[in-house]
């Protein structure tokens, strides 16, 4: 990651590999790995990272994250802001 981040202010991605998992699921016992996968190698790396809800598919949320460098969690909030704004607010109907 360190080597795309000297080119790249940052690196986005989704947040998950599918849209949210259903209660049903929740049975797998890989159900939290299977969600992670994604998210975790930018904890590992100790490097800033950023979720935020993108739309829904199938009726169920989707999201996107930003990685930044190490330190520059402010360019990770610009970004995510950004896009928060163009997107708008993500409101399920429960």
């Amino acid at each position: 990651m360190d080597r795309v981040l000297k080119e790249y202010d940052l690196i986005i991605g989704p947040t998950t590999p599918s849209i949210a998992l259903k209660d049903e699921d929740a049975q797998n016992p890989l159900f939290g790995e299977l969600a992670d996968v994604l998210a975790e190698s930018s904890s590992e790396a100790g490097l800033p990272g950023i979720s935020i809800p993108s739309g829904l598919s199938e009726g169920m949320p989707t999201g996107i994250q930003f990685i930044g460098r190490h330190f520059d969690e402010q360019t990770i909030l610009n970004a995510s802001l950004a896009l928060e704004k163009e997107l708008g607010r993500v409101i399920l109907e429960i």
